[in-house]
């Protein structure tokens, strides 16, 4: 079921809340993309599928041509 648009706005805001703050970048690379995916109620797991599939299919169409 497609979140409402009243929710999108309070897990955004609790999104920015829990990260305001964070200095370290590198550390929690995974973690702040986990909780920005939640925002929207998507999966990481589920972006980067079609990230990956996007990307092969691009380099499949670059060496038809």
């Amino acid at each position: 079921m497609p979140l409402s648009w009243n929710e999108i706005r309070d897990r955004a805001m609790a999104f920015t809340r829990e990260w305001s703050e964070e200095c370290s970048e590198d550390a929690e690379a995974k973690s702040f993309w986990d909780a920005f995916f939640h925002v929207f109620g998507i999966h990481r797991r589920r972006v980067a599928s079609l990230i990956l599939g996007l990307a092969w299919n691009a380099r499949v169409f670059v060496r038809a041509i």
